[in-house]
């Protein structure tokens, strides 16, 4: 059952089935599917499933309704493993537990609403509704004196009115994606399996999980120390979600759109179009209008100005890509037969490694700035990668051994041909991000030179192996933690924008004046 309404709504249902909009009856066993309503209005207003988030962070929820017999031990268990998490509470719980709460508190968990009575909120008037929320806002600011604006409705039963009235209370209503169902009361192996290997597990997560449970505690020791051991860190929601400048699909993930520039002229364009960040800055083109090697203070300066403007918003920066049809008469290439497949790029970089570290040299300078992150074109091997992380590292020991200040730098790879792509799960173990290069992705897939006019009618991006590559990709990046996004030409192809969502990309990086076009699709998707 799909329909139109003012919000997105992702319904996971626990032991209800969706009969029409408005009502609904129990079911007998629980419901696996996903259900989406999508939104025609303000995406600014939808619940929250997931973040899409550069870091490997996830977030450990507790429904709080019944019970306090397993605070204690939840909350030893979360102290000894150095965890915060949030906790939604029901009014009538504060109010026969109100010494537990205060504990929660103090240990510096997150405290939200849940709802003053764990009732069917849809089954309310928009008065009973604000009533439910304002009840647990009353008990905690008596009991804390602390303002909440988290909130999740019991059996995650939301309708418009429900949306609408929560933000008009400025909560942001939380939901989840990783669903433990510890209520159904399985084995501790049962649950540390759900939710270790769920196949929604990545970063910007928000796992599910109740108090009053006989399994919550036993299970949740070893929950947390698997995740840990994948390489995240679990965090309070309030750490996880964006409170401002935020899109979400019809998935309930927030998405980044992001815009290519060539050069700091196009910082404009991309302020004007209300971008999330820069996902491709070609610093070619530093090289390109040169007469000479760009030293490192003419990068910095480049650089450094990018990532300023973009105050904080994520900016990045691809290495040079001289070679192919990017030429620069100071670099001395011999004349190729077919230079989009011989000495371009990366293959540069690691053969001329003094330029490569001038370049390095100057984006670690320029991450003092700002929020930036550095991208490696033209890449076929794992071998290619160790070996960039290696000269990286010593770029970067250099620097801090002379006193110079470099921010925390993402370090990701474009995969762009047919190599890196198939070897993608193998890559994703090295790097922080994916960001697929169509155009010559496209290009060597198809064995067709894009710059030969003569070949137009055979160059077809949307052939299946182009895309099915790229799902390759994606999944690939999901399984080992990392985000993946597209770069080239087809991210801005709306044609193909849907199906991109629905294959799970984390960010589309598109030319600034694609990117509120893109953004309108994203929203209208039903």
């Amino acid at each position: 059952m799909l329909r139109k309404m003012s919000v997105i709504i992702l319904l996971i249902l626990t032991a209800l089935w969706v009969t029409n909009s408005d009502s609904i009856r129990p079911a007998r066993e629980f419901i696996q599917n996903n259900i989406y309503v999508w939104s025609e209005t303000q995406e600014e207003k939808l619940p929250i499933y997931c973040v899409d988030t550069d870091k490997k962070q996830i977030a450990l929820t507790f429904d709080t309704a019944w019970g306090n017999e397993d605070i204690p031990q939840i909350l030893k268990i979360l102290k000894q493993e150095n965890v915060k998490a949030t906790f939604f509470f029901c009014g009538d719980w504060i109010s026969k537990y109100p010494a537990d709460i205060k504990t929660i508190y103090e240990e510096g968990h997150d405290i939200a609403s849940h709802g003053d009575y764990h009732k069917y909120m849809t089954k309310l008037t928009d008065k009973q509704q604000q009533e439910e929320i304002r009840g647990v806002t009353e008990k905690i600011q008596g009991l804390l004196g602390i303002k909440i604006d988290l909130f999740r409705a019991p059996y995650g039963d939301y309708n418009e009115s429900v949306v609408k009235n929560a933000r008009k209370m400025n909560y942001y209503i939380i939901q989840w994606n990783v669903d433990s169902l510890d209520w159904q009361e399985p084995t501790k192996e049962q649950l540390i399996k759900k939710v270790c290997e769920h196949k929604n597990l990545s970063p910007g997560s928000i796992i599910l999980m109740h108090t009053g449970t006989k399994c919550t505690k036993q299970a949740l020791k070893q929950i947390i120390r698997n995740i840990k051991a994948k390489g995240y860190e679990l965090v309070p929601v309030s750490r996880l979600i964006y409170r401002s400048n935020y899109r979400i699909d019809l998935t309930g993930k927030q998405i980044k759109l992001y815009a290519n520039i060539g050069n700091p002229s196009d910082l404009a364009a991309v302020v004007q179009n209300d971008a999330a960040g820069i996902g491709l800055f070609r610093s070619e083109f530093l090289y390109l209008e040169a007469s000479d090697y760009p030293t490192e203070d003419e990068q910095l300066k480049a650089y450094k100005q990018v990532a300023e403007t973009m105050a904080g918003k994520k900016v990045i920066i691809r290495t040079l890509d001289i070679g192919a049809d990017k030429q620069a008469d100071y670099f001395n290439l011999e004349k190729e037969e077919n230079p989009a497949m011989g000495y371009r790029a990366i293959r540069i970089c690691l053969t001329r490694e003094e330029v490569f570290k001038t370049q390095l040299r100057a984006l670690y300078r320029a991450s003092a700035y700002g929020n930036i992150a550095i991208m490696y074109p033209m890449i076929t091997s794992v071998d290619e990668v160790r070996r960039i992380k290696e000269i990286s590292k010593q770029v970067r020991e250099e620097l801090v051994a002379t006193g110079v200040e470099i921010g925390e730098v993402e370090e990701g790879i474009m995969i762009e041909t047919p190599a890196a792509a198939i070897i993608s799960d193998l890559l994703a173990k090295e790097v922080d991000f994916f960001s697929i290069g169509t155009n010559d992705l496209t290009q060597y897939t198809l064995a067709i030179d894009r710059q030969n006019s003569k070949l137009d009618e055979f160059y077809n991006p949307h052939h299946e192996a182009i895309l099915r590559m790229i799902k390759m990709v994606i999944d690939n990046a999901h399984k080992e933690g990392i985000w993946a996004g597209i770069c080239g030409e087809l991210g801005a192809d709306t044609e193909l924008t849907e199906r991109f969502v629905e294959m799970g990309i984390d960010e589309l990086s598109v030319s600034p004046a694609c990117v509120l076009p893109i953004r309108k699709i994203v929203r209208d998707m039903d």
